[in-house]
């Protein structure tokens, strides 16, 4: 349909293609420009609809719906003025009510690069995080953990999360070596291992007290790992080391010196892990 020459009084419902020449009349006001039409909205079918510039003048109260897609550009949320208050920048909500046995999960963040593998056939792949909130049913009130997971090449890798208990959880073990163990977050008192009528304890921290009952022979310390850095704190005179100069026993003791170390009220002495067994660095002389 091409009209010439048009005065639009009321509706008037479009069902074909129309190009519009000469002057254009909407509500009585003439607009001298060839092809445009002013207005201040556009009745869609679903309401008055106000109608903005598409890069600029957007409401400020503007909900996107289904946005879609947007390649190959920027987003920034600029949000300033919020002092010490905690804020909402960007908000990601699944607003459906949770029911008996059906949590509703928040909707996740992604983020997405690429990495080279070499064996053969050499590619590159794709490396992703994704986080999101995994609602727990309770009793009194749902708990809730937000779950990282790791994403290689199209396979989930194992999840980190941080509960709202205050726990990180973690589906592999960590290493020692890579964190400050339990003995040392409390400062006022360290971990104490007792030994009563055995060869060997576990090193539950990086720093511990270490007593024992009776005239105990220690061989092993369980609980290292490569790189493991171990200080002992003697508190009596009963815990003998064992020397095993080229350990090959898991765990084993090789110490510097003598084939044994008596323990003495507050004498110290260090060790290393070297993934197989503990080698002494030093010891005081108390």
């Amino acid at each position: 349909m091409r009209i010439s020459r048009a005065a639009l009084v009321g509706v008037l419902v479009l069902s074909t293609y129309i190009a519009l020449e000469g002057q254009v009349r909407v509500n009585g006001v003439q607009n001298p420009s060839y092809g445009e039409v002013t207005a201040t909205c556009l009745e869609t079918g679903q309401g008055c609809n106000d109608l903005y510039d598409m890069d600029q003048n957007l409401l400020t109260t503007s909900v996107f719906t289904n946005l879609g897609q947007i390649s190959n550009s920027n987003i920034l949320v600029n949000k300033d003025a919020i002092g010490s208050t905690t804020t909402n920048g960007l908000a990601l909500v699944n607003n459906t009510a949770a029911a008996a046995g059906a949590q509703q999960w928040s909707p996740r963040l992604l983020l997405s690069g690429n990495g080279w593998k070499t064996n053969a056939t050499a590619a590159s792949q794709a490396v992703q995080w994704r986080a999101e909130v995994i609602p727990v049913q309770g009793a009194a009130a749902p708990t809730g953990s937000v779950v990282f997971t790791p994403i290689i090449n199209g396979s989930d890798g194992t999840p980190v999360s941080f509960n709202s208990t205050g726990s990180i959880v973690l589906t592999n073990t960590l290493s020692t070596a890579h964190i400050v163990s339990s003995g040392l977050q409390s400062y006022g008192a360290a971990v104490t291992a007792t030994v009563d009528g055995a060869t060997t304890f576990a090193m539950t921290s990086t720093f511990m007290n270490l007593a024992c009952t009776g005239a105990e022979t220690i061989d092993t310390i369980t609980g290292g790992s490569a790189g493991v850095i171990l200080i002992l704190s003697h508190q009596d005179t009963d815990c003998t080391f064992n020397d095993d100069a080229s350990p090959t026993a898991a765990n084993a003791l090789a110490l510097t010196g003598a084939a044994t170390d008596v323990g003495a009220v507050q004498k110290f002495i260090g060790f290393v892990h070297d993934g197989n067994a503990w080698q002494e660095l030093w010891e005081s002389d108390n």
